[in-house]
């Protein structure tokens, strides 16, 4: 995490992908709270579980997770250039509930990680997590369905408004 480019690209990526969005979605015409939506998600850190699509496809996910650290922790640039452009003037960042959150998403993980691989035998977890390993990815991916239960009533009111929604969403994950 200490190397110089991993931080650049983290920053090239969060603010550079968030103008990208931003500009296109303005492009398209949309404006306000939906323009919002769209600068600030598209100014957030790549997908937490990112390391294990990388290590499901073969590569190495050291690296994937350092980026997705180095992102997760220069996020407030972005975010703050988005309320400033984008938000009304009441509109602030909780950088205490910030770090406060992101103590829990990235430090627990690893903790968790580290008090496990002490407790649990080598020969245990060089036989289970192999079995167990493969449903990372269903988990990970099933994962923000948990987050979005405003969506079913969304489409009951309106279906192709939610599956515009779900596009547009697919579209700025990948």
């Amino acid at each position: 995490l200490a190397r110089a480019p991993v931080w650049r690209f983290a920053l090239l990526q969060s603010v550079g992908f968030c103008l990208a969005c931003t500009g296109a979605a303005y492009g398209f015409g949309l404006r306000g709270d939906l323009l919002l939506a769209i600068a600030a998600i598209s100014a957030t850190a790549p997908l937490f579980g990112s390391a294990v699509v990388v290590k499901t496809v073969g590569f190495d996910p050291l690296p994937a997770m350092a980026q997705t650290i180095a992102a997760t922790l220069v996020m407030p640039l972005p975010l703050l250039l988005v309320l400033k452009f984008f938000a009304s003037d009441a509109a602030e960042l909780d950088f205490g509930l910030y770090f406060q959150r992101l103590l829990v998403y990235i430090s627990t993980p690893i903790v968790l990680a580290v008090v496990l691989r002490r407790l649990l035998p080598d020969a245990w977890l060089t036989r289970y997590y192999p079995s167990v390993a493969r449903f990372n990815v269903i988990l990970l991916m099933a994962f923000p369905i948990g987050l979005i239960s405003g969506f079913r009533q969304l489409y009951l009111n309106s279906a192709s408004q939610a599956l515009w929604m779900l596009g547009l969403g697919t579209l700025l994950a990948m």
